[in-house]
């Protein structure tokens, strides 16, 4: 069986598509998306609670800023993607960066400091 040939409006619409998953593919990852990376523990086993508490609320006040600078950088790429029809050349600029490292970095902290926290039952100051 032979496929017809692409020409004409069939062309373009392959064109738009193969345009769009180039565009996809240069996005930066969603925050929930990125994984955490692996952090050792030696470092944190040996902090007091409220050194480790302490860390813990900088690490997560962190990862909101961090999280939130993704999600403005994906919509960025987004815009960027909807306009790559006009500026193809930008398209390959997007994807993930240091910023998106440094998310999986905080992410990876925050669950060593919470697991350090909970196993040494830490009296959360909150609570």
């Amino acid at each position: 069986m032979r496929l017809p040939p692409l020409s004409g409006p069939r062309l373009a619409g392959a064109a738009a598509l193969m345009l769009a998953a180039l565009g996809l593919a240069g996005c930066a990852s969603p925050p929930e998306a990125v994984e955490p990376a692996y952090v050792a523990t030696r470092p944190y086993v040996a902090m007091p609670c409220d050194a480790a508490l302490q860390e813990l609320g900088y690490v997560q006040d962190l990862e909101a800023r961090l999280t939130a600078a993704q999600r403005a950088k994906r919509r960025g790429d987004a815009l960027l993607v909807a306009s790559g029809f006009l500026v193809l050349p930008l398209l390959f600029i997007g994807g993930d960066d240091e910023q998106t490292y440094d998310l999986a970095r905080v992410k990876g902290e925050r669950q060593v400091l919470r697991a350090v926290v909970l196993s040494k039952e830490c009296t959360f100051p909150w609570r």
